[in-house]
C-alpha cells in the first residue's frame, strides 16, 4: 500500500513536466504571399531565343502544412499559385524598327502557375523562439503559357497576328530556406526564400491570321523563378494526457 501511495504522490508531481514532453508543437499550417523573380530562359528578353520568356517579376502565394513526424524533420505539402506578367517592349521595338510606318500593339497577359508538392522540411531550433528551415520538394503543375496578340495599325487598317494560349502538365521541384519565428504560443512569422524550377511542353499551340492558314507549334518552355515570402504560421497543437504505466503496486 505504501508503495501505491509513493508512486501515486509521484505521478501528480511529474505530471505536469510528463505533460509539456508529450504536449507541443506537432507542426503548423502557413499562409504565405510575396514577390517571384523569373530567373536565366524564363527571365531572358531575347527576342530572338526560342525560350526566352520576356517574364517579368510576379507574384507568388501558397497555402503550406507542415507535420512533425521527427525531432527537427517534418514531412510538407503546400498548394501554390504564381503569376508573371509578360514584358512585351523589346518585342514591339524590333516591330516598330522593322516597320516604322505601322503602329503596333499588344495586349497585356501573363504566365501563370498552380502546383501542388510535398517533401521534407527540417527545423533546427536558433533559440527557443526562432528556428531556420530546409526545404526540399517536389510534385506536379499546371502551367498556362500567356497569350500574344500582334495588332498592327496603318490608317484605318488594321491586322493581327494570336498566338494562343495553352496549358500544360509537368513535373516540378523546390529548394527552400527560411525561419519560423514564434509570436506567442499559437501563430508565428514565417520568412521564406525558395527556386523553383519547371520545363512544361506546349502541343498544337495555334496561332491564327485572317489573311494567313492556322498552323500550329509546339515547344518547351523553361520556368524558373526565385521566389521571396511572408507568411502567418498556425500552431498544430498536440494534446495527449499523461498516463500512468500500467502495473501492479502491491
Amino acid at each position: 500500500m505504501k508503495k501505491l501511495f509513493v508512486l501515486t504522490s509521484l505521478s501528480i508531481l511529474l505530471s505536469p513536466f510528463s505533460y509539456s514532453q508529450i504536449t507541443g508543437d506537432r507542426g503548423y499550417v502557413g499562409l504565405s504571399v510575396g514577390p517571384n523573380i523569373p530567373t536565366g530562359d524564363f527571365a531572358s528578353k531575347d527576342i530572338n531565343k526560342p525560350t526566352a520568356g520576356w517574364a517579368k517579376t510576379g507574384y507568388v502565394a501558397d497555402v503550406s502544412l507542415a507535420y512533425n513526424v521527427a525531432k527537427n524533420f517534418a514531412v510538407i505539402g503546400m498548394l501554390r499559385t504564381q503569376g508573371n506578367s509578360v514584358d512585351f517592349e523589346p518585342l514591339l521595338t524590333e516591330l516598330s524598327i522593322q516597320n516604322p510606318s505601322i503602329t503596333w500593339a499588344i495586349p497585356p497577359s501573363s504566365w501563370n502557375l498552380y502546383s501542388l508538392m510535398g517533401g521534407g522540411q527540417m527545423e533546427l531550433p536558433i533559440n527557443m523562439s526562432a528556428s531556420f528551415l530546409l526545404k526540399v520538394m517536389a510534385g506536379i503543375a499546371n502551367i498556362s503559357s500567356p497569350e500574344i496578340k500582334i495588332v498592327g495599325s496603318q490608317g484605318y487598317n488594321s491586322a493581327s497576328v494570336t498566338i494562343e494560349s495553352s496549358s500544360a502538365n509537368a513535373s516540378i521541384l523546390l529548394l527552400g530556406g527560411g525561419f519560423k519565428i514564434a509570436l506567442n504560443e499559437n501563430i508565428g512569422l514565417l520568412l521564406n526564400l525558395d527556386y523553383s524550377k519547371t520545363t512544361p511542353q506546349f502541343t498544337n499551340v495555334k496561332t491564327t491570321s485572317a489573311f494567313a492558314p492556322t498552323t500550329t507549334q509546339t515547344f518547351s518552355q523553361p520556368y524558373s523563378t526565385y521566389n521571396l515570402s511572408v507568411g502567418i504560421a498556425f500552431t498544430i497543437k498536440s494534446r495527449l494526457p499523461a498516463l500512468l504505466p500500467r502495473g501492479k503496486y502491491l
